[in-house]
């Protein structure tokens, strides 16, 4: 039992470095990320949603009062004519990160981004630590 304690202070003591340098990581890209496109957000006074591959992060930031979409949806269930009659109802900004341009995302998810490429998008705001974007999504004109 001893040995045991011993074990896991000695393992606590090793990896709280590791520990503190994930959690600055984590709250870097992620935390600090969503924060700061809600304080981009927070002046528009009218019906938005927010377009992200986080939408779990945005509700508990945004207090749950954000209408989100998850990226991952959108080419699923009832496809783009809905989608695109929810850009004519409100603002749809869609959070584009850094890795959404890789291969291999394209690949896995080639489905949602063939929407997107569907969609006119106007760069709205560019995170001043490059992190990711954002875009107002607008249906194309006919």
């Amino acid at each position: 039992m001893c040995v045991a304690v011993m074990a896991l202070v000695f393992s606590a003591v090793q990896t709280s470095h590791l520990r503190t340098y994930y959690s600055e990581i984590e709250n870097s890209n992620r935390l600090n990320a969503v924060k700061s496109v809600l304080r981009f957000l927070q002046p528009i006074d009218h019906p938005y949603a927010i377009l992200t591959d986080d939408v779990l992060l945005y509700q508990i930031l945004g207090g749950s009062t954000e209408f989100l979409i998850d990226l991952h949806d959108i080419g699923h269930g009832s496809g783009l004519p809905d989608f695109v009659e929810l850009t004519r109802q409100r603002a749809v900004y869609y959070v584009k990160k850094q890795y959404h341009d890789d291969p291999i995302e394209r690949e896995r998810y080639s489905k949602e981004f063939g929407f997107l490429a569907k969609l006119r998008m106007e760069k709205r705001f560019e995170d001043p630590e490059n992190r990711l974007e954002v875009y107002r999504l607008s249906p194309e004109p006919d």
